[in-house]
């Protein structure tokens, strides 16, 4: 096989659906999650993990939005009040993650429950 039908997409896209950007070219992506489709997602999303990204993955930045209203958002690390707290948003968070596989990472345990347990915030 070549190196080309050895190589893993950059996006799981039955998990995700890219409404702008290209993930081969561009860092600035926006998109929908296909599990829950009310919530949309736009955010900057590197080739490999970071010491930045979300559980050390991918995504450095990430704003998600239901509805149109914005329920978290990610920048370089949670922002107080920011990260996501009900369970609905903890299940679309670990959809956009997942969705993003890093191809030089194991895969990273879930933190639902560390997300949902944050202190200091407020729930939405």
């Amino acid at each position: 096989m070549t190196d080309e039908q050895n190589r893993k997409p950059l996006i799981d896209s039955d998990k995700v659906t890219i409404t702008e950007g290209n993930p081969e070219t561009d860092l600035g992506l926006s998109g929908t999650v296909n599990a829950y489709p009310a919530y949309s997602f736009t955010g900057k999303f590197f080739d490999v993990g970071s010491w930045f990204g979300i559980e050390n993955g991918r995504i450095s930045k990430l704003t998600v939005a239901k509805e149109g209203n914005v329920q978290f958002s990610y920048q370089r690390g949670w922002a107080e009040n920011e990260a996501p707290f009900t369970e609905e948003q903890a299940l679309v968070l670990r959809e956009i993650v997942d969705a993003f596989p890093d191809p030089n990472c194991p895969y990273h345990a879930h933190r639902v429950e560390a997300l949902q347990t944050r202190k200091g915030g407020r729930r939405r």
